[in-house]
């Protein structure tokens, strides 16, 4: 009896143990070029991406912040999110997908936050995309909302995108000259929505380049949410080349092209060979061929 209890203790703490690490384990994500290790912290918020436990870079999100000319409010965003991962893994190259929600309170009112970050590794290149969306505004004064970041970067920062009005280019990014030769993207789209109306994302740095302001200007007392638009091209994705058209074919398709061409291999074979057994000095009719099919 003695024993048999001894072997529940034993695999209760086993179970345990397990959960423990399975709780504190980070995700992780398998590029051309090697392991990619998501480290998440869901209280700060902040993301940092190791590459064979060596440390690359990091986006801690710090502060919401709302300024009109009549209200302002800054709100940190340290406390409790509800993170989930997802390995994506179609699509032309696989990647990691972090959505963060958490819900805040401004001038008495309840309003929801939701950042998405794709992380993507192709060869010497990592990058982290960031899309995010506030919702329930109905009631919310005017004015502009702006997600204040931190980057840590174990490397150099080549770009940054310093300008209030941003290029024309869909996509805005940092770029960093990180260890091991690695190449790092930090990216987003320079298109913000509001409701279905476009604007240019605001934007502003820091004089280091280490403190990102990226915004949008509510200006619609009609719409219900503002979000910064989902890229359809990343940094690193036009890096890789697209497949090719048949590439793209669907799998049974391709199947009946290729079985096709078999058969018509095949008759193309079988026809030949009837014509070389008949005497060339002979007239054959046509009528005598299997391959014909005439009227009689």
């Amino acid at each position: 009896m003695k024993m048999k209890r001894n072997l529940l203790t034993t695999a209760f703490i086993c179970l345990l143990v397990l959960l423990l690490s399975s709780a504190h384990a980070q995700p992780t994500m398998v590029g051309e070029g090697g392991e990619i290790e998501v480290d998440i912290d869901e209280e700060t918020p902040s993301i940092s991406i190791y590459s064979l436990n060596e440390y690359l870079f990091s986006i801690e999100y710090t502060t919401f912040e709302f300024y009109s000319s009549e209200h302002s409010a800054e709100i940190p965003l340290e406390g409790e999110w509800e993170v989930k991962t997802e390995n994506i893994e179609d699509g032309a190259f696989p990647h990691l997908r972090v959505t963060m929600d958490r819900k805040i309170e401004l001038f008495e009112k309840e309003i929801d936050l939701h950042f998405q970050l794709n992380i993507l590794h192709i060869t010497d290149t990592v990058e982290v995309t960031y899309f995010f969306e506030i919702s329930r505004l109905k009631d919310i004064p005017l004015g502009t909302f702006t997600i204040i970041q931190e980057l840590d970067v174990n490397g150099e920062i080549v770009k940054d995108p310093g300008l209030v009005i941003p290029e024309r280019d869909p996509i805005l990014f940092y770029e960093f000259s990180l260890s091991k030769g690695i190449t790092g993207y930090y990216s987003w789209s320079s298109i913000a929505n509001v409701d279905g109306e476009t604007q240019d994302a605001r934007v502003n740095t820091s004089p280091d380049g280490q403190s990102l302001y990226l915004g949008i200007e509510y200006d619609d007392p009609e719409a219900d949410s503002v979000s910064i638009s989902p890229l359809e091209k990343s940094k690193t994705s036009v890096l890789v080349p697209l497949p090719e058209a048949y590439d793209r074919l669907p799998s049974f398709l391709v199947g009946t092209l290729v079985a096709g061409g078999f058969v018509i291999g095949l008759l193309f074979q079988e026809r030949s060979r009837f014509y070389r057994k008949q005497d060339p000095a002979k007239t054959v009719r046509l009528e005598d061929s299997p391959y014909y099919r005439g009227k009689e």
